[in-house]
């Protein structure tokens, strides 16, 4: 009888023990990646707005990074303004502090449920940023998420800053070593590009 009680219990603590590590084992496998870089976008109605001024439309991207495991502890890292695409300003509020050799999943938010493509541009453009600063620290990109509304838009603000789509074919060994996978948040829509460089 005591020896049944004994296993029971011991069976209960184990159980008990092993359970948040399943459920660290399974988000691992879902999210196979350290850390989020946030990236939210905003459109700006009134910056740089002057008589004569050509700045118009101006977007901003505020830039956050967390662990995987702790949404909560968010890290504001710098706020970048773009028109058109194109970076016109940097503000930068804390070091990359990463370790080296942790994946980064890049996840892209829009301040509005519509965003313009003055936003979208901005959000392709942060991507690149984001992408680089995580090669040169040594941490790989594993993923960039989107909102489903928003992948084909990114998909194709993305070709424009030289990210070239590959064809779908999961058994094709890949020949480029700068490699961006693109997802829509629900995981329903997959692309994966390659840096092609100008000219």
């Amino acid at each position: 009888m005591r020896s049944s009680f004994a296993k029971a219990m011991f069976t209960t603590l184990v159980i008990s023990a092993l359970a948040p590590l399943a459920v660290i084992a399974t988000d691992a496998i879902q999210k196979p990646y350290d850390w989020t870089v946030e990236i939210k976008t905003e459109k700006l109605e009134r910056q740089f707005e002057y008589q004569g001024s050509t700045l118009k439309p101006v977007s901003r991207a505020n830039i956050r990074y967390y662990p995987m495991s702790d949404e909560d502890n968010k890290v504001d890292y710098e706020d970048v303004w773009f028109h058109n695409g194109k970076a016109l300003g940097l503000e930068r509020k804390h070091k990359f502090e990463l370790e080296e050799g942790e994946g980064v999943a890049i996840k892209v938010l829009h301040k509005t449920e519509s965003p313009e493509q003055e936003e979208i541009k901005a959000a392709a453009d942060a991507i690149s940023l984001i992408y680089l600063d995580s090669y040169l620290h040594k941490n790989p990109v594993v993923t960039v998420i989107v909102k489903n509304p928003v992948f084909h838009d990114i998909s194709n603000a993305l070709q424009d800053q030289q990210w070239q789509p590959l064809p779908d074919v999961s058994d094709q060994a890949l020949d480029a070593q700068v490699i961006l996978y693109l997802q829509s948040e629900d995981g329903s829509s997959k692309q994966t590009f390659k840096y092609q460089s100008p000219g």
